[in-house]
């Protein structure tokens, strides 16, 4: 079923198989580095045979930068999508109108500069899979160079067919542990595996576009509240977050400005819904979630809300 004609849960489904779709694609790739690796002869450390290596490593990226440009370039949209598809239901319920313009400019601008900004994120983890892996290479020849022992029994022939080929075999079987063992991924420092890469990035920029598009969607109704969503079990990263309403603008005198938006942590499930003074005047929740969303004291985290105010 096309990803438009889908809603609800289906589209978190879908999003989910996305995501499992791309780390999938990064275990693939993965595989194929290995199997290069795999079929050279790691005792023969001329400077040609790590050429050759090193540019079969590199082809792999290419194609792997490809890859993951085109799957940005659908998954993006189909997550701002399903983020509109949230903010549709609100301005539904809100009576603010029937339809949202889903081709509007600035829904089209925005799925854009998304999808720049995964394709940014996932060409830099492939450049550092590239650094990481050409270093160990190059580690390990220069380790071969170094076994004067090794080198001297090459130089003079002395090591030759099936135990030439097991010298090599435990060679490749130990960076083959290397390579397994190596998280291959360094970004800011940190060193991560590339499945588990993927998959964190990918499913805080679909948070990332559920929220801007309901950011979006409110401005092109003239909405200028958003409220984040409360989830049972909070962590204590977003519980201070839930529940509250801030302006988008920041010239509404009753609630603070929108500064720090969704996710606010890897993995984190919050989003941002729209709402109007009009909604939460007429279900009297207008002063109590005003009060909630200025600093407070006696109202600082929405268990302090739900106790005080008696607000689900």
């Amino acid at each position: 079923m096309p990803f438009n004609e889908l809603r609800g849960f289906a589209r978190e489904i879908f999003l989910e198989k996305k995501i499992e779709e791309l780390v999938a694609i990064y275990r693939a790739s993965k595989k194929r580095l290995l199997r290069q690796i795999n079929l050279m002869d790691l005792t023969d450390y001329q400077k040609a045979r790590t050429e050759y290596l090193l540019a079969q490593i590199n082809a792999e990226i290419i194609s792997l930068n490809q890859v993951v440009r085109d799957w940005a370039k659908k998954a993006g949209a189909h997550a701002y999508y399903a983020g509109l598809d949230l903010s549709q239901d609100r301005i539904r319920a809100l009576n603010v109108s029937r339809y949202v313009n889903y081709d509007a400019v600035i829904h089209k601008s925005a799925i854009n500069v998304l999808v720049d900004s995964m394709t940014i994120d996932f060409l830099t983890a492939n450049q550092s899979i590239k650094r990481n892996i050409t270093n160990i290479i190059k580690m390990t020849q220069q380790k071969l160079i170094e076994d004067k022992q090794i080198s001297k029994m090459l130089a003079e022939g002395m090591i030759e067919g099936q135990t030439r080929r097991q010298i090599s075999g435990r060679l490749a079987e130990e960076f083959k542990k290397r390579i397994d063992d190596e998280r291959l991924i360094t970004i800011n420092g940190k060193n991560y595996l590339p499945e588990a890469y993927s998959r964190m990035v990918t499913r805080a920029r679909f948070m990332e576009a559920s929220n801007t598009a309901s950011v979006n969607s409110a401005l092109q109704y003239g909405i200028d509240l958003v409220q984040v969503s409360v989830h049972s079990g909070s962590c204590d990263l977003c519980d201070p977050f839930q529940g509250k309403i801030f302006s988008v603008s920041g010239t509404n005198p009753d609630f603070p400005v929108l500064e720090e938006r969704p996710p606010y942590h890897p993995n984190c499930r919050h989003v941002l819904l729209p709402v109007t003074k009009e909604y939460l005047t007429a279900k009297g929740l207008y002063r109590n979630s005003s009060r909630f969303s200025l600093s407070s004291k006696s109202v600082d985290t929405f268990k302090d809300f739900e106790s005080e105010l008696k607000y689900v």
